[in-house]
């Protein structure tokens, strides 16, 4: 009975569904927004809203309600960047701004409109993103914490332009006040360090409005495991395991039917299995990706 419950539980570890959350879903209902776009020129003005996460998750898009300052829904983008902060102190950190590269977590510059998609909904503009499809096909991942997201597109013309991106705010409070960086003053305002928004506008600037889309951290380990395969399946002599370059095999087992581990070896990500005899077996992978357990029959 022990033998047979090993085999149950082995094969139920191979089935697991991934599921997609709502991380963060502030809705668009304050008619405030605020500039965050950067020129074709390299000048920009940016803004940060923060958020906090209590597990490991994995990051599958983000959409942002807002507008063009033209008003007739002309699209000026050129590319879309999305950045991610650590806290630091209430704020993303001293001087760490959009244009000075390798201050985030995460950072997805320059994303072409394959990975985005621009909507209008009457005078809203919304601007998706497929953070995994931008991330070369991987979900970027963040541990548990508290973090600044800065999102804005890359525009033809100034940033004191009429084609210039609009963030609307939301009632939503986040854990941290909004900020706002204008590093070349453009605007006059002496924001060249991140700034509060609230006392920049002279209103309540709880946060942005957006919807970040994602999966726990074991669900994303769970994608990238789908990536490997193994064949054939029946096999006779030799067994292939096909897996993408960036995931690594730590570990090799191979069990029968009553539990009992067999010797397997895998060489350039190959197992002999002519010496075994006919009959099913428990394949078990460990890589750094996780764990994948798959029945195997020899022929």
């Amino acid at each position: 009975m022990k033998k047979i419950t090993f085999l149950v539980l082995l094969l139920l570890g191979t089935v697991t569904l991934a599921q997609e959350i709502d991380i963060i879903d502030r809705p668009s209902d304050v008619n405030t927004a605020v500039i965050s776009v950067e020129s074709d020129d390299g000048t920009g003005v940016y803004v940060a809203d923060s958020f906090t996460t209590t597990e490991d998750l994995g990051l599958n898009s983000i959409t942002l309600h807002g507008f063009y300052s033209n008003g007739s829904g002309v699209n000026f983008t050129t590319a879309f960047n999305i950045i991610i902060y650590a806290n630091n102190e209430g704020t993303p950190g001293t001087n760490f701004q959009p244009q000075i590269a390798g201050t985030g977590v995460i950072e997805l510059k320059g994303i072409t409109s394959d990975n985005y998609v621009i909507t209008t909904e009457g005078t809203k503009t919304l601007i998706t993103v497929d953070l995994a499809s931008a991330n070369s096909g991987e979900s970027p991942t963040l541990v548990a914490g508290t973090y600044w997201m800065v999102c804005y597109p890359s525009i033809t013309g100034s940033p004191t332009d009429e084609g210039r991106w609009n963030w609307h705010l939301s009632s939503t409070v986040a854990p941290l006040e909004t900020l706002l960086i204008d590093p070349q003053n453009l605007f006059g305002a002496g924001a060249t360090n991140w700034s509060s928004v609230g006392n920049l506008i002279g209103d309540t600037a709880n946060s942005f409005a957006w919807t970040l889309k994602g999966s726990p951290a074991l669900s994303v380990n769970e994608n990238k495991l789908a990536q490997l395969s193994i064949f054939p399946n029946p096999a006779q002599d030799v067994i292939r395991i096909k897996m993408p370059s960036h995931i690594e095999t730590t570990q090799v087992s191979l069990y029968n039917v009553l539990g009992k581990q067999i010797n397997a070896i895998m060489v350039n990500n190959q197992i002999n299995v002519s010496h075994l005899s006919k009959g099913l077996y428990i394949l078990n992978l460990e890589t750094t990706a996780g764990t994948l357990t798959e029945k195997l029959i020899i022929e």
